[in-house]
């Protein structure tokens, strides 16, 4: 009786029962659903970056095409990568934290990054 909407009803049905089975409480567990898909197909990007001295605590891709990420780290600094060339060093060290950085982002033009740490505050840097 669907016609031609028969094989879209299937599979709209069959997206429908995988997604409910990462949910809680009726919401769509985004992390879990990455979890266990990492745990069945591996991750294929792994990268080790040096650059900073102590331990990262935030990253943030640039918008668009994600061509930058940026890192925040205990060391104060936020580093900004070049994602299409080597990863060798960052291109851009930014200062002016007093504590451990928890929280990095692109702002929509990529123009800024904005940085909050546990000094209680949020740099705008460029």
């Amino acid at each position: 009786e669907y016609g031609e909407n028969t094989s879209i009803m299937k599979s709209v049905t069959n997206i429908a029962k995988k997604l409910h089975n990462h949910t809680i409480n009726g919401k769509f567990n985004t992390s879990e659903y990455i979890d266990s898909k990492i745990e069945r197909t591996g991750f294929p990007y792994v990268y080790d970056l040096y650059g900073h001295y102590s331990c990262v605590n935030a990253l943030s891709f640039s918008h668009g095409e994600g061509r930058f990420l940026c890192s925040g780290s205990d060391d104060l600094r936020v580093l900004m990568w070049n994602v299409y060339s080597s990863f060798k060093q960052p291109i851009l060290e930014l200062k002016g934290h007093i504590s451990n950085i928890f929280c990095t982002v692109f702002d929509p033009s990529n123009k800024y990054i904005l940085s909050c740490s546990d000094d209680c505050s949020i740099l705008r840097l460029s």
